[in-house]
C-alpha cells in the first residue's frame, strides 16, 4: 500500500474555527443559542453543540422573540438580515470576512445596475446569500447552460463562491470573456480553498496520484455540503464500513500542478 499524506491545510478554515470558538464561548454561559442553519457540515460536531444548547433553525420565522442567533460563515442575504432585525433578535454575525467582501461587491454592483455573475452551486447558502445582496442584479453561474448568449450582456462583474473549484472557476471565466465585452473578474476563492486544491498532500502534489476526502456520513448527507455535485470535483462512491456509510471523493491530484 502506498503512503497517505495529510494536507497541511486539513481541518477547519479560520472562518469556521472562529465561529465555533465564539459559539462555544456563548454556550459556556448557559442558555440556548440558535444558529441559522448548521454552523458546520460535520454531524458529530453539530450533535455535540446541540447537546450543549446550540439549536439550528432554517428560517428567522422559527426564532422566538429576543432569541440569540448566530449567522454562520456562509452569510445570509439582505432580506434575511432584515428579517432577523425585525424579530428583535440578538444577532451574532460570524459571516466569513471573505464572504463579506463578496457581499460588498454584489451590493455595489446592484447599486450601479451592473449584472454580477456568481460562480458556484446555485443552491448553496453562500451563493444564495451573495445573490441576496445584489439588488436583483445577481445571476448564478453553475455550468455552461447558465452563460449569457454572445452579445446579450455588454458589461458584467463575476465573483465566485469562496469554496468553488479553482479550475472550474477559471474555465467559466474564459467562457464569460467570449460573451461579455467588458468583464470585471473579481477573484474571490478563499486562500484556504486554494491551498487545499494546489498543495494537496502537504504541499507536494507531484508525489500524489489521487487526492481523496473520506469520512462517515449520516443517512441523508447535508444538502449544503460544499463538495456535493460540484462539477469536475471527481468521482465519488459510497461504500459500507461497519454500520456506517462513507463518503469518498477522489481527484486526480496532478491536475493542480
Amino acid at each position: 500500500m502506498g503512503r497517505v499524506l495529510a494536507a497541511e491545510s486539513a481541518g477547519f478554515c479560520f472562518g469556521v474555527r472562529r465561529a465555533i470558538d465564539e459559539l462555544e464561548r456563548l454556550l459556556e454561559s448557559g442558555g440556548v443559542v440558535y444558529t441559522l442553519g448548521e454552523v458546520i457540515h460535520n454531524p458529530q460536531m453539530v450533535a455535540s453543540l446541540r447537546a450543549r444548547g446550540a439549536l439550528p433553525v432554517d428560517t428567522p420565522d422559527e426564532l422566538p422573540p429576543g432569541a440569540t442567533v448566530m449567522i454562520r460563515t456562509h452569510g445570509v442575504g439582505r432580506e434575511v438580515m432584515n428579517g432577523l432585525e425585525a424579530r428583535s433578535t440578538h444577532v451574532i454575525d460570524e459571516t466569513c470576512p471573505f464572504v463579506k467582501r463578496i457581499h460588498a461587491i454584489a451590493d455595489e454592483a446592484g447599486e450601479k445596475g451592473i449584472p454580477i455573475y456568481v460562480i458556484g452551486d446555485k443552491t448553496h447558502p453562500e451563493v444564495q446569500g451573495i445573490l441576496g445582496w445584489s439588488r436583483g442584479m445577481g445571476r448564478p453561474l453553475e455550468s455552461e447552460s447558465d452563460l449569457p448568449a454572445p452579445g446579450e450582456v455588454a458589461r458584467a462583474i463575476v465573483v465566485s463562491q469562496t469554496t468553488a473549484e479553482v479550475g472550474r472557476v477559471e474555465y467559466l471565466h474564459e467562457r464569460l470573456k467570449e460573451r461579455v465585452a467588458e468583464l470585471d473578474i473579481r477573484r474571490t476563492i478563499c486562500s484556504t480553498t486554494e491551498r487545499r486544491g494546489r498543495h494537496a498532500g502537504g504541499g507536494r502534489p507531484e508525489q500524489l496520484q489521487y487526492q481523496e476526502a473520506a469520512g462517515p456520513v449520516p443517512k441523508g448527507m447535508s444538502p449544503n455540503f460544499s463538495c456535493r455535485n460540484r462539477p469536475g470535483a471527481g468521482r465519488r462512491s459510497g461504500s459500507p464500513a461497519g454500520s456506517d456509510r462513507h463518503y469518498r471523493r477522489r481527484i486526480n491530484a496532478r491536475r493542480y500542478i
